[in-house]
């Protein structure tokens, strides 16, 4: 039977909770960050917040109109400050710089980096479709492999002529990493899935990600005058829980359910957090690709299956939770990093300003400053520290001891340094120390009620089987 003449299936398949939980997670995420007004207003707020935070010692003692003068000039400085780094992060060398070398010399498909990571999925990962779903996805990745080895096709035979270009495709398909070779990997639908989930879950992670910034900020320029760096910590405690718990959620649960997307819709979509890094070229490379994937004849079998949905049986060994920690820790170091770059920026430009207009005394001033630009410093490896933290807890512990674990660590690891340093008072230590580890519970709570349910075996689960 042809893949476009696959009939509908009548057959009721109830999904498991984890799968109903998960989904409504999902929207309730949607909603709260990825919806274009939601997303602006989280956006405009994280920006003010910084600029707030920064500017303290511009607007004390200030007449309010004097205040408001100064976050409008600051904000206006942020977002021209933004701009800039996404203009020179979208360059050439730039571009090399953060994506690292490609993964074929002179073919342009995918850094290495990227495609080291499919590889460690697809060894990892095991998706059991129903024989329907096992068609359709087929059919997908059937289109895929046409289109990317068209695509490099195209680039080698522009370098290298046509003769030599078998033998060329024969040891880029070949490409492996453990288990999984790159075809197999877009034969499989692995490589396609893949892809996608990490659009979406990075783009929620970069917004989830500034809001964390902002929060910092926010903590940070309270703990620069007092000296006490307890909340700070506790916060970034936190939101590494809350990142690690979402990405796992989100690369392992989420997988339990698999729509089929239009394909039209697809290439078309830009989210929120490529746009600034999206080049003229980089848009002209989709349209090609798409314009290939249209000329296919499995196109039009995928555009009448839009919209079907699938609920396979999940496997995850050990590599694809490494994959997915790794990937997760990079991202959160380039956002962290990013974002201490436009911290230091504008603390230096607060304090040269500061000196001659700041009501602060010159000493009190520095020393703020100096403890800011201290906690800016820290922040990417703080939060990569605390993701690990994470994932860890995840990988290491079942049900409720993970809960215990990371409420117990979230609240004592702060509390103890604040001793250490002399800082807080027991009630105020006390306090804090408890909502932060309510507050960190939450994420690990959600993600052991849902991770351990039917049709997924996490690499414990395997283990011990």
């Amino acid at each position: 039977m042809a893949a476009s003449e696959t009939p509908p299936s009548f057959v009721f398949t109830e999904p498991s909770r984890a799968v109903r939980l998960t989904a409504l997670a999902a929207s309730a995420i949607t909603t709260l960050f990825l919806r274009p007004v939601t997303r602006l207003a989280w956006s405009a707020a994280a920006i003010v917040v910084v600029t707030l935070a920064v500017t303290v010692p511009l607007r004390a003692e200030r007449r309010w109109w004097v205040q408001v003068l100064v976050v409008v000039v600051s904000v206006v400085a942020l977002g021209a400050l933004r701009a800039l780094i996404a203009n020179v992060a979208r360059r050439p060398r730039s571009r090399r710089l953060l994506d690292g070398p490609p993964a074929f010399e002179h073919l342009d498909v995918m850094p290495r980096r990227l495609l080291v990571f499919l590889l460690r999925c697809a060894d990892g990962l095991r998706l059991e479709f129903d024989p329907v779903g096992r068609e359709l996805l087929g059919v997908q990745a059937a289109a895929a492999e046409k289109v990317m080895s068209e695509t490099l096709r195209r680039q080698y035979e522009q370098r290298h002529g046509r003769d030599d270009w078998p033998r060329a495709w024969a040891e880029i398909s070949s490409t492996s990493l453990g288990r999984a070779t790159l075809l197999d990997a877009v034969r499989s639908g692995l490589a396609g899935l893949i892809t996608l989930n990490m659009r979406f879950v990075g783009d929620l992670l970069a917004a989830m990600l500034s809001i964390f910034v902002a929060a910092v900020a926010w903590a940070g320029a309270s703990a620069a005058r007092t000296g006490d760096p307890l909340v700070p910590l506790q916060v970034t405690l936190v939101a590494g829980l809350v990142v690690s718990g979402l990405a796992f959620l989100l690369w392992t649960v989420g997988l339990r359910q698999v729509v089929l997307l239009d394909p039209d819709d697809v290439a078309g979509l830009e989210l929120p957090s490529e746009i600034p890094m999206m080049t003229d070229e980089a848009r002209r490379a989709r349209e090609d690709a798409h314009r290939m994937l249209r000329e296919t004849e499995e196109y039009e079998a995928i555009r009448s299956n839009t919209g079907r949905t699938f609920l396979p049986k999940v496997d995850i060994g050990a590599s694809y939770v490494r994959a997915v920690r790794d990937h997760t820790l990079r991202q959160c170091l380039a956002a962290t990093a990013e974002a201490a770059m436009t911290l230091a920026v504008l603390l230096a430009a607060q304090f040269a300003i500061g000196r001659v207009v700041s009501s602060w005394p010159a000493d009190d001033h520095a020393a703020w400053t100096q403890r800011f630009v201290v906690g800016v410093a820290l922040l990417p490896v703080a939060l990569c520290l605390a993701t690990a933290f994470g994932f860890w807890i995840f990988t290491q512990f079942d049900r409720v001891v993970a809960v215990v674990v990371g409420a117990t660590l979230t609240a004592v690891v702060p509390a103890v340094l604040a001793y250490a340093l002399g800082q807080g008072s027991p009630l105020s230590v006390g306090g804090t120390a408890m909502l932060s580890a309510a507050v960190g519970s939450l994420p690990l709570a959600v993600a052991e009620l849902v991770k351990w349910q039917p049709t997924t075996r996490t690499p414990r689960e395997a283990s011990t089987a």
